[in-house]
């Protein structure tokens, strides 16, 4: 997925790379206009980003699925076990 905020790049590898991408693309001004007919656009969002970017981070915190973390906490652990141990010899 690629989050569009405000107005096309100006960057031409960067346009290429949004036009070739096959990324769900998403567009969010507080206009809800495209801004670049030129590019694709499969969702425009009419919003501020800072409303938009709050409502993104409100929506994760309430389905955050912290199995995860504990996955990834328990490998540091195990890993930083072992880094001790090794220099330590």
């Amino acid at each position: 997925m690629i989050i569009q905020f405000g107005n096309a790049p100006t960057s031409n590898a960067m346009l290429d790379f949004l036009k070739n991408s096959s990324a769900y693309k998403v567009t969010v001004n507080e206009f809800g206009d495209r801004k670049d007919s030129g590019l694709p656009h499969d969702k425009i969002v009419k919003t501020y980003p800072n409303e938009f970017i709050d409502a993104v981070i409100k929506n994760l915190e309430k389905k955050s699925d912290k199995t995860y973390l504990k996955v990834y906490q328990q490998a540091d652990a195990v890993t930083e076990d072992f880094k001790t141990k090794f220099l330590n010899q």
